[in-house]
C-alpha cells in the first residue's frame, strides 16, 4: 500500500508542470493569445481562423446588424469558384481581404472587400495531378 501511495505521489508531482502548461496555453488560447495568430484574431473586423478564435465562438463583436434592421438585409455581392464538388472550408477575412479557396483542384482566390462588388485581387491554382483525388480528396 505504501509503495502505490508512493507512485501515485511521485506521478502527481511529475504530471503537475505539465498540468498548468497546459492549463495556461488554454487560457492564452481563450484569451486571444497564442502568439501572431491570437494577436491576429483581436481586430474586430477580421477573421482569420475557422469559428473566429480558438474557442470558436463563431461571434461577431461588429454591431452594424442589430435585430431591428436584420430584416432588411440584401445580398452585396456574390463570388462563383466554378467548383462544383463541396465547399467544406470557411472563409478567411484579414485586412479586408477574403481568402476562399475550392475543394480540389485547391485553388485559392483572395477577394478585395474594400472595393464594390469584391473583385478578385489574385487566385492560385496549385499543381497537382487529378490522380491525387482518390487520396487527398473527401468529398
Amino acid at each position: 500500500m505504501k509503495r502505490l501511495l508512493l507512485g501515485v505521489t511521485a506521478l502527481a508531482i511529475l504530471s503537475w508542470p505539465g498540468l498548468i502548461s497546459a492549463q495556461e496555453a488554454q487560457g492564452n488560447q481563450q484569451t486571444g493569445g497564442g502568439g501572431q495568430l491570437g494577436q491576429m484574431t483581436q481586430k474586430q473586423g477580421d477573421w482569420v481562423m475557422a469559428g473566429r478564435t480558438y474557442d470558436l465562438q463563431r461571434f461577431s463583436p461588429l454591431r452594424e446588424i442589430t435585430a431591428a434592421n436584420v430584416k432588411d438585409l440584401k445580398a452585396a455581392w456574390s463570388f462563383s469558384t466554378g467548383t462544383l464538388r463541396g465547399h467544406e472550408g470557411a472563409p478567411l477575412v484579414l485586412n479586408n481581404t477574403m481568402y476562399v479557396h475550392t475543394s480540389f483542384p485547391n485553388i485559392v482566390y483572395a477577394l478585395d472587400l474594400t472595393k464594390e462588388g469584391a473583385p478578385m485581387k489574385w487566385k492560385h491554382v496549385p499543381d497537382q495531378p487529378a490522380d491525387v483525388i482518390p487520396i487527398a480528396c473527401c468529398d
